[in-house]
């Protein structure tokens, strides 16, 4: 697999979706230009791993297919 630092989702997207949790939560706060792109790189990447974990499980299973229980295994393999 070839690593890349290229963002995979939108990045106004992802910024909008920043932008509306922060007012959820009734943060004020004014952010640097480059935090929404720190935020995106960080969420990508636990993303990803995530992901890759959940795909070994689902292989040591003998299953090619993830499924929602690949997620949540590794959610509480990894929360504990």
């Amino acid at each position: 697999q070839k690593h890349s630092s290229i963002l995979t989702l939108r990045h106004r997207t992802f910024v909008r979706l920043i932008i509306e949790v922060l007012q959820e939560i009734e943060f004020d706060i004014l952010l640097s230009k480059y935090v929404p792109y720190v935020f995106q790189f960080i969420t990508e990447a636990y993303i990803i791993e995530v992901s890759r974990k959940a795909n070994l499980l689902a292989l040591f299973s003998g299953r090619g297919t993830l499924s929602s229980k690949d997620f949540e295994a590794v959610n509480t393999v990894c929360s504990n």
